[in-house]
Order: structure tokens, then sequence, then C-alpha cells
């Protein structure tokens, strides 16, 4: 998984700045504007979280190439058990979950594993709803930054892994997509929604 997520960064790395967009819904090359969008309104759930960072975290858990030159997070991507898969529709997707229910997925656009999340939702298959999806990884990322007060580095980290070596590469990752992202950020959020510290402490 974290050889895939090293490809897609190298990729965004480069294509990010010929062109950028998001799935739902899309904008203009090298603008980045989750004003009012379920980034936004997923983030304000858990209080003080950046949406960037949700953003930033979408890019390196199921982003993919579009094949126009941009990079989008995919609502309908799964892994199973390290096998990287990406739908071409929502009912694909919910024949690949079905087809491996019962076996550790993670889903959709902030890769929300089945077998450590899925009770926090009544069907896995909602999990595919990208506004579901991105509210249920907005507090599974809170409840990892949580746990780890005044390093902030460590908490995204544990989003992706308890393990701390696999955290902290996870991490160093994220932190780069977002900081490559924060200049292009249309909207400045007052304070309070930028996820505290996170310019002064987030280190690559």
């Amino acid at each position: 998984m974290l050889q895939l997520i090293r490809a897609v960064f190298l990729a965004i790395r480069w294509q990010l700045a010929v062109a950028f967009s998001v799935i739902v819904p899309a904008w203009p090359a090298l603008a980045v504007d989750l004003d009012g969008t379920v980034w936004e309104s997923a983030a304000r759930t858990e209080g003080d979280l950046d949406p960037l960072l949700l953003y930033a975290i979408a890019l390196t858990e199921s982003g993919r190439p579009d094949g126009e030159g941009r990079i989008k997070p995919w609502p309908w991507a799964l892994n199973v058990e390290g096998k990287a898969l990406f739908a071409g529709t929502k009912e694909e997707a919910i024949a690949l979950l079905e087809t491996y229910r019962g076996r550790s997925v993670d889903v959709g656009l902030l890769q929300v594993n089945t077998r450590w999340h899925g009770h926090r939702v009544q069907d896995l298959v909602s999990l595919l709803d990208p506004e579901t999806n991105l509210t249920v990884g907005a507090r599974i990322l809170k409840e990892a930054l949580n746990a780890s007060p005044g390093d902030l580095t460590a908490g995204i980290g544990r989003y992706h892994s308890g393990r701390q070596d696999r955290a902290r590469r996870y991490a160093r990752i994220v932190v780069r997509i977002y900081q490559y992202l924060l200049p292009l950020l249309s909207k400045t959020f007052p304070v309070g929604q930028i996820c505290p510290h996170s310019r002064r402490h987030v280190r690559a």
C-alpha cells in the first residue's frame, strides 16, 4: 500500500503543477476551493479539523490519475488486503465490496477499513457514499490526532497505522501533499477551522 501511496504522491507532485481538480465538484486548474463542499462539512463535524488536511489524506489514500493530467480522490476505490481496486462506477464498487464481504477492505475516499471501523456504519455499502465516508474518516482522523497531543505528524500517521515507523512514513507523504496544496487554497479558513498549529508543527 505504501508503494502505491508513494507512486501517487510522485504523480501528484508533477501533475498538480499542470492541472488540479477535485471529484465533487470539479474546479479550474490550479485552484483548490473547499468552501461549501462535503470536505468542509465533514471537517466541521469534528470542530477544528482542517478541510485541506482531510483532502490531502484523501489524495494519499484514494488518489488516481483521471486520464486528463489530473489527480482525484476516487470515491469508489477499494483496497483488499493490499490489492488496490478502482471501480468505474458506484454499482461496480458495491459489487466488489459484496464479493469481498467478510475480509479486510479499505473503502472510498478516505479508505475506511471495514474490519476496524465497519461498526461505525449500519451498512458497509454506505461507506461508498462520499459524504458518509468523509464524515466517518474525519471522526477517525480526529481520534488519531487526539491520541497524539502535541505531535500532529504522529496523529496524522496514526490514521494509517499504529506502528510508529509506518505512521511516520505515511504522515510525511500526507504533509508534503498538504504543503503543496496550501498555496493553491482559494479560501483562508478562519482561526478554529485550521488544524491546530498545522503550519507551525507539521514537518515533512
